[in-house]
């Protein structure tokens, strides 16, 4: 199943495909939709984000907090995810 991930205005056009965004701890891939706990303890559901697009970025991740009812732009460490590329082979 090929991962959405709503991308964000970039300069430089990344190709989504070749990235996942995973929980740092399981390395288990994460869709828009998944809920999770911030470092801060707000509860948030991932709705996309962008990955890194130089070897020094993190990239980004979109969450909506439902306690605050806020859209916000962060590192993925704040909700403990990190993006990996992937291989195409």
């Amino acid at each position: 199943m090929p991962t959405i991930i709503t991308l964000l205005p970039s300069t430089r056009v990344v190709p989504v495909e070749h990235w996942q965004l995973v929980d740092k701890e399981t390395g288990r891939q994460v869709f828009p939709g998944d809920k999770f706990v911030t470092r801060d303890g707000d509860h948030v559901v991932l709705r996309g984000g962008t990955p890194p697009t130089k070897p020094s970025s993190t990239g980004r991740v979109h969450c909506y907090v439902e306690e605050r009812d806020l859209d916000h732009y962060w590192f993925p460490s704040v909700v403990d995810l990190m993006w990996v590329e992937v291989d195409d082979d």
